[in-house]
């Protein structure tokens, strides 16, 4: 279950969840990978996964996040950065739960 917040109803969600990547992310200590002060992992999920991408055609703002990304998140070899971090898993199914809404008045009856 999802917390509801700012008045919403809360969504029940079903998982496919990535045995692979959390023990990829667990053997190179990194655990849960947000932030990192740049905004989160937004800033290399445009890379393919697991192929060599040349630093050069990278903007400033993801060359800036790959000198301070911690082990796990990617590696730079020889000019070329390799994106290892991929989503943990992924949302199946999400059924929302809103709050019943209010029932309309009843429409207006003219007795004349």
């Amino acid at each position: 279950m999802v917390p509801a917040s700012a008045g919403f109803g809360v969504a029940e969600l079903q998982l496919d969840i990535d045995d692979a990547e959390h023990e990829r992310r667990r053997a190179a200590g990194l655990g849960v990978a947000t932030g990192y002060g740049f905004g989160g992992l937004n800033v290399l999920m445009a890379l393919p996964h697991g192929l060599p991408v040349p630093l050069a055609t990278l903007t400033d703002r993801q060359r800036a996040y790959i000198r301070e990304a911690p082990a796990g998140i990617c590696t730079v070899t020889d000019g070329q950065v390799v994106r290892h971090v991929t989503r943990p898993c992924r949302v199946r199914l999400a059924t929302p739960n809103a709050p019943k809404a209010a029932r309309p008045p009843a429409p207006c009856r003219n007795s004349a």
